[in-house]
């Protein structure tokens, strides 16, 4: 599963770095604030940095309850470019106010 985590972060990483390439750009990059996944994505993002140094991303952890954090960003318009998440789809889908429920 933590493999296929970090192969998620890299494709959307890498997919907005060659949608941006040829303009300098700021990515903002929200995940849950843990400090092992938080070591983690440094990691990650150290390595996407190196590769891609025009491109600015800015590592937003959510902490305490950053589901609904990022529900009420995600609702006001001001929602991170990438947000990696390990939660499943059912919490996002039964928040109130998204139209995402069945």
């Amino acid at each position: 599963m933590k493999s296929r985590h970090i192969m998620a972060v890299l494709v959307v990483l890498l997919t907005l770095s060659f949608a941006m390439s040829s303009v300098d750009a700021k990515i903002v990059f929200s995940a849950r604030n843990d400090q092992k996944l938080v070591e983690l994505y440094n990691k990650i993002l150290d390595a996407f940095r190196e590769e891609y140094p025009e491109i600015e991303v800015v590592f937003e952890p959510l902490s305490g309850l950053w589901y609904e954090q990022f529900t009420i960003r995600l609702m006001g318009g001001i929602a991170p470019d990438v947000m990696a998440s390990i939660v499943r789809y059912r919490v996002l889908r039964d928040s109130p106010g998204l139209g995402l429920q069945r």
